[in-house]
């Protein structure tokens, strides 16, 4: 795949913001292991599309809305 694709203009590209990867207000922790730094542009497009939906939730999301259910796919955490 050609790594192009995933290039994206955003605003902001050196400002960084922290993101909760399972969401605070979802029962996520505040600890260094759930948090990770990330584009503020891409961050605010990120909730803008998911809100506060789980890793796993999101992965649901894209296959209804996006896949038309043909994917079945799961996540683990490390």
């Amino acid at each position: 795949m050609d790594s192009r694709a995933f290039d994206i203009k955003v605003r902001d590209l050196d400002r960084k913001s922290k993101h909760h990867i399972i969401p605070h207000s979802r029962g996520g922790e505040t600890s260094i292991r759930n948090i990770s730094k990330v584009n503020r542009g891409l961050h605010e497009k990120y909730h803008s599309l998911f809100e506060n939906r789980t890793p796993e939730e999101i992965i649901d999301f894209l296959n209804k809305y996006f896949w038309k259910k043909h994917y079945k796919i799961s996540i683990t955490e490390k």
